[in-house]
């Protein structure tokens, strides 16, 4: 601490495409509409970087003069690019622990939810889970995606453009989640920290903003900016969901912050919740805002 109390600075890696990284460690390269997208989207982050930071995708001194480093997600080039920078590297979790936790698989194998979400590793399966969901409609994501990217939306079965887009993203050995499309009435995050021990602290649940493609717009408390609280039942199911993630990401070696999202959906006149739509262990958008403990053991 310094003398009026507040931490020291950090100096911060945002790669917000930690995905893309993670699915092709070796081979991956940000191309530049990429990185003006990060840098745009960076920009957007709640909460999370202080004035006195320093940020390294932007306008980053040659050094940074022994500052604790922190990243996105510790990837193999974000380490990097703060141990170039002079930064102090932190301890992070293999690769490999980072592209198994960031697999849509694992969320799905921990609880597919409501929904009955379904990882298929082949064309095979995919287009028998959506013929099983039938006309209402499913979306179907890639294993490794963010920010709303790497979704389609498909009704009944597959046609050509879908088989190609199921070939492009079964590339790699991985596979796809298939689900049923609900109508969505609000979505939520809950953020979370894994300790190096194991240890798990939760932030408070917080209530996003998305688009019709459930991308996201931001993050914001229940009920501001025309959002939507949690009800009690709701609230628990989320924080049980946080729970098991938490101590499912410790299990595989990971530590580090996470963060899952659900939604309030409705299926005709039912409503509904999902608690555990997605899971995500790297920050997110609005962990800034979740008063989500830094140091956990």
């Amino acid at each position: 601490m310094n003398g009026e109390g507040a931490p020291p600075p950090t100096a911060w890696v945002l790669n917000l495409d930690a995905e893309q990284e993670l699915a092709d460690p070796r081979g991956y390269t940000r191309s530049d509409a990429m990185d003006r997208q990060v840098r745009a989207a960076a920009l957007r982050v709640v909460g999370l970087v202080s004035d006195r930071d320093v940020v390294l995708d932007t306008d980053t001194p040659p050094r940074c003069g022994g500052l604790v480093g922190d990243a996105w997600c510790p990837t193999p080039r974000a380490l990097e690019r703060l141990r170039h920078a002079g930064a102090v590297v932190p301890a992070a979790p293999a690769v490999e622990i980072l592209q198994r936790v960031n697999d849509r698989a694992f969320a799905v194998g921990i609880d597919p939810g409501p929904l009955e979400s379904r990882y298929a590793s082949d064309l095979d399966a995919i287009g028998a889970h959506v013929a099983i969901i039938g006309d209402a409609g499913a979306v179907l994501k890639r294993a490794l995606s963010f920010a709303g990217r790497g979704q389609r939306r498909v009704r009944g079965r597959l046609d050509a453009d879908d088989v190609r887009w199921c070939e492009g993203a079964l590339r790699g050995g991985r596979g796809v989640v298939v689900e049923p499309w609900v109508e969505r009435e609000q979505d939520f995050v809950q953020h979370g920290r894994v300790g190096p021990r194991g240890a798990i602290a939760l932030g408070r649940p917080l209530a996003q903003v998305v688009d019709d493609r459930g991308a996201w717009q931001r993050t914001v408390a229940e009920g501001d900016a025309g959002t939507m609280r949690l009800r009690d039942d709701e609230r628990t199911s989320l924080l049980r969901a946080a729970e098991r993630a938490g101590a499912a990401l410790a299990a595989a070696g990971y530590f580090g912050p996470f963060g899952i999202d659900a939604f309030r959906y409705r299926v005709g006149a039912r409503v509904a919740f999902n608690p555990m739509v997605e899971l995500n262990a790297r920050y997110g958008m609005g962990f800034g805002l979740s008063h989500c403990a830094r140091e956990v053991r």
